[in-house]
């Protein structure tokens, strides 16, 4: 029935967004297979590794302390004691020195993927300040 618009009719019409681009440099674009999806996606073992690495250490320390600290009477209970002490600080050891080789391999995918951008061509510029080429007299 009526021709009018929104704008028209009282209502505050939407505005439109307005978007503004930076240019950058250059935008590099680095080529992924299915395998390198896959990894991607499975993420890093190296959080979990390191929080129960701390973990076992923590026991450790607490197990260490509590030996080195209070007399314990019972050779059953200093004997269990050291058992958690000496298989906590083997297991925290095992798992910081995982940590650090799957924290290692992830930086390894990374460096892959991006080794595969071929190098830049450049312009070949002559050196400025006069200084000639090797075989050439000024």
């Amino acid at each position: 029935m009526s021709d009018q618009t929104p704008r028209q009719l009282g209502q505050p019409q939407r505005e439109v967004p307005r978007v503004r681009y930076a240019r950058c440099g250059e935008l590099r674009m680095y080529p992924l297979d299915e395998r390198d999806l896959d990894d991607l996606a499975r993420g890093s073992p190296a959080p979990l590794k390191l929080n129960l690495a701390i973990a076992f250490l923590t026991v450790f320390v607490s197990a260490t302390t509590t030996l080195l600290t209070v007399t314990i009477a019972s050779v059953r209970i200093f004997t269990i004691f050291v058992v958690i002490a000496v298989c906590t600080f083997l297991a925290g050891v095992i798992l910081v020195s995982l940590w650090a080789q799957s924290r290692r391999s992830s930086k390894n995918l990374l460096s892959e993927i991006k080794g595969r951008m071929p190098p830049q061509a450049g312009i070949q510029e002559p050196l400025s300040g006069g200084t000639a080429s090797p075989g050439t007299e000024p």
